[in-house]
């Protein structure tokens, strides 16, 4: 940009600008040094005037500044100054009065009286309260047991139910009870006795409100504590178990969280479990089935959703009075497990209510099963480790004397000496010591924690019983 020739601000100017700039106690103490301000200006006011100039010269000596066949795109059409600083209407609409607008607004919202303004405060300070109960237990310090997980999870699910079932509602309805009760004849009557008066009313409105409302926080409340419960039972699963043998595992995690110190934190499994003996025949299983592990899980899941799906409508409890020969109760509109896999359409974002609003529930509960029951595949495979020791329960101390006693009747020549029966005895109690040794007393596998004391005390007391 061009400055020569060109004036700067004059010291009348700057004198202007100073005292708009400090026309103020406040800004006079916090604005010192207004040279970046004043060149600031300076420049625009060099653009203007260069503008102005330009704009004068190409009208007159056009083919001096450009080549003949060269022209600029026109000038934008400036708008007309408006005659008032008000907003213009469209044309051939007609305007209201303020006392119509008035009547309008009145006739159509809800904020009209002091009561409901009071109540829906009250009513939205409850929502955000129950909004962040936990509806599971998710904080584990060790191991526990499938059954004290279940227990864990039904406590915590029965204390948010009664809470919603409960106590939140029976809130609600004594704060709208209590706004109310004053009221009387009109819009917001809660003794209305007559259903079509009652639907053309405000007091239906305000209840559609509040059920709005309710039902958005027990939409926002679910999603929370479900995608935790998915999350904290992730946590817990390796993202591959290698099995080696029965004390040498590698479970492999993707998700280690670290100490301020930088050292990794040692991952404990989430569930415990007893490898034992069968009583019914001799071999290995789990004080468990690994099936259960997933039906508990899953269990959980749904039993929940049924429990919330019981929470009650407001409008029973509020307007007694209103006939209802069938007396029914009605409930809010909250998350439920859709029966069959919904179908998703190709154009979702096009399409959006043809496609169940359930459908994370379904691909929620999906993405838990295909987890867990990837969690319980490794204990299927840890208990093949064990096939070789299968042949450690056939031994019977009963048949082995018997075939020590046939062997020294076939062969008088050759008796058992004590010697031979020291070496005997020491044989075994070498295989009882490498039992012990191959086989750990508990071992980290996939998400279980695997206790094999009384199965090594089983093992070792056939040969200790020779």
């Amino acid at each position: 940009m061009p400055t020569a020739d060109l004036n700067e601000l004059d010291s009348e100017q700057r004198k202007r600008l100073d005292a708009l700039a400090k026309n103020t106690s406040k800004l006079q103490k916090s604005i010192q040094d207004l040279t970046p301000l004043t060149m600031e200006v300076n420049n625009d006011y060099f653009r203007t005037m260069n503008k102005i100039i330009f704009d004068k010269y190409y009208e007159e000596c056009t083919n001096d500044l450009l080549p003949t066949n060269l022209r600029l795109p026109p000038k934008e059409e400036e708008a007309d100054a408006p005659q008032y600083g008000m907003i213009q209407l469209e044309h051939n609409k007609e305007s209201k009065d303020f006392t119509e607008i008035f009547k309008d607004f009145c006739f159509n919202s809800l904020y009209i009286k002091e009561e409901v303004i009071k109540a829906l405060q009250q009513i939205k300070q409850l929502c955000n309260e129950t909004q962040t109960k936990d509806m599971f237990q998710l904080h584990f310090k060790n191991s526990v047991r499938i059954e004290d997980f279940k227990h864990q999870q039904d406590s915590a699910t029965i204390a948010v139910l009664n809470h919603l079932k409960v106590e939140w509602t029976g809130h609600l309805t004594k704060v709208i009870s209590d706004n109310f009760k004053d009221v009387g004849k009109g819009w917001f009557n809660m003794k209305e006795t007559n259903k079509t008066t009652y639907d053309f009313g405000k007091l239906k409105k305000f209840l559609t409100l509040t059920r709005q409302m309710m039902q958005d926080v027990v939409l926002t409340m679910t999603k929370k504590n479900y995608y935790a419960y998915f999350d904290c039972i992730a946590e817990f699963i390796p993202v591959s178990v290698k099995i080696h043998s029965a004390n040498e595992i590698d479970n492999d995690y993707d998700n280690i969280k670290h100490h301020p110190s930088g050292k990794p934190i040692e991952k404990f499994p989430l569930f415990n479990v007893d490898l034992i003996k069968s009583s019914m025949k001799d071999e290995f299983k789990y004080s468990t089935d690994p099936q259960n592990f997933v039906d508990t899980i899953l269990d959980v899941f749904e039993k929940t959703l049924k429990g919330i799906a019981e929470i009650q409508d407001l409008e029973h409890s509020i307007l007694k009075d209103l006939a209802n020969p069938q007396n029914k109760k009605s409930f809010i509109k909250v998350p439920v497990k859709p029966t069959n896999q919904p179908i998703t359409h190709p154009h979702e974002d096009r399409y959006r209510k043809i496609t169940d609003e359930n459908k994370w529930v379904w691909d929620l509960y999906e993405k838990l099963k295909e987890l867990m029951e990837k969690a319980v595949e490794p204990l299927y495979d840890y208990l093949e480790v064990y096939k070789p020791y299968k042949e450690i329960l056939d031994i019977n101390p009963d048949n082995y004397v018997r075939e020590l006693e046939m062997q020294e009747q076939e062969n008088p020549d050759q008796p058992l000496t004590e010697e031979a029966l020291r070496e005997e005895i020491n044989k075994y109690m070498k295989k009882e010591q490498e039992l012990k040794d191959s086989i750990p007393e508990e071992v980290h596998v996939s998400c279980f924690s695997i206790n094999t004391k009384d199965l090594i005390a089983i093992l070792a007391g056939r040969y200790t019983s020779l």
